[in-house]
């Protein structure tokens, strides 16, 4: 009888011994996607802000649409390296900009290192009964609608890890 009983302890510290390491991977696996996600949200919502503050100056300016889109990206938090395009549509009344993030994860010790993570935004301007409205991924705002992007701008910052 106590042969067996010092038989089981045994093979409890051989399980204990896999599954420890095996649980420690997949918390960290989960906590780089969590990184990962709130990174892609953080850029999702700049980049968002940025196109629709550049978008206020179409069809009639769009030089002074990109820079400002660029200009209110850096608000957010996008740096500049990290503004992958700014483009204004052919017809002149769309504006999309590409930014991407190389993001640190905590699996770097098995080799992964870093992820990247990619937003995209688009805003079109549309002649409406009441003048330009501006449209972008469920937003809309005016021309006054630029204190609106500060105010996501202001949310975005909020957001940055350290």
């Amino acid at each position: 009888m106590v042969a067996k009983a010092r038989y089981r302890r045994g093979q409890a510290v051989i399980i204990l011994t896999l599954a420890i390491p095996a649980l420690i991977a997949a918390v960290a696996f989960g906590t780089d996607i969590a990184v990962l996600y709130m990174n892609w949200t953080q850029l999702q919502k700049s980049t968002d802000s940025a196109v629709m503050a550049g978008a206020i100056y179409l069809p009639s300016e769009p030089g002074v649409a990109i820079s400002t889109a660029r200009r209110y990206a850096r608000i957010c938090g996008i740096r500049n390296d990290e503004i992958v395009a700014t483009r204004v549509g052919a017809d002149g009344a769309t504006i999309s900009m590409t930014v991407a993030r190389k993001v640190s994860l905590v699996t770097r010790f098995l080799g992964v290192g870093q992820g990247k993570v990619a937003a995209n935004s688009t805003a079109m301007v549309r002649t409406g009964l009441s003048g330009n409205d501006l449209k972008a991924r469920g937003l809309s705002a005016s021309r006054a609608g630029a204190q609106k992007v500060q105010s996501i701008c202001a949310e975005t910052k909020e957001l940055k890890f350290a």
